[in-house]
């Protein structure tokens, strides 16, 4: 598959780094959409800067491939160095469980989009998933356990129809993430939010006690 400028749909703007692409993207976007968006950075080594595509609908953003060397198109300068998306609101309004657990969900990564993000990042390791909470928080996931990401990968669709159900509960969920790669809050959730500190999520997390 050949693909073009056209097709990645790139922002004018460019940036020292893919975080803060992420970061810039996530205040100007719609992140309470109903439908999932999503798209990718690249890094444009002829301006020696980091570059983010337009958000598109998820299934979209699936149609687009790339080789092992990272080329998203037959243009060698432009090299894939990671994926973003917004929340799955359509997944989150099915949950069975109670008020926190729809929130916890709506704030972090499918299991869908983490498991196609997983398999990215096991063929070019330079590249990176990034979540664009409607809390305002952004996180980033970089897999550093192969056998443990390719599990976690795997149980995609029973992790989701256990967390919907109710039978496997998110904060559980979250810590098998943060066991299986490198989870960092790039910025912060907005007061009141379960993201409220910044840097590498530990593997015991639990959500913060909100006052009343």
């Amino acid at each position: 598959m050949i693909l073009n400028d056209a097709v990645l749909n790139l922002l004018p703007e460019y940036f020292r780094s893919a975080d803060e692409a992420a970061i810039a993207l996530s205040g100007s976007i719609d992140l309470e959409s109903a439908t999932q968006l999503g798209g990718f950075i690249v890094f444009d080594s002829r301006l020696n800067h980091y570059r983010i595509s337009r958000p598109v609908s998820i299934a979209q953003a699936q149609g687009i491939e790339f080789n092992k060397k990272g080329h998203l198109n037959a243009d060698p300068t432009l090299r894939f160095r990671g994926s973003y998306c917004t929340s799955d609101m359509a997944g989150a309004s099915r949950m069975a469980y109670e008020t926190g657990e729809r929130a916890l969900y709506s704030n972090f990564f499918a299991p869908a989009y983490l498991a196609r993000m997983i398999d990215q990042d096991l063929v070019v390791r330079a590249s990176a998933g990034y979540w664009l909470a409607p809390n305002k928080a952004v996180l980033k996931f970089r897999s550093h356990a192969e056998e443990e990401a390719k599990e976690l990968a795997s149980q995609a669709p029973e992790l989701l129809n256990a967390l919907i159900s109710g039978t496997r509960l998110m904060v559980g969920y979250i810590q098998q993430v943060a066991q299986a790669g490198d989870l960092q809050v790039l910025q912060k959730s907005e007061f009141p939010g379960i993201w409220d500190t910044l840097g590498l999520v530990p593997v015991d997390w639990l959500p913060p006690v909100q006052s009343n």
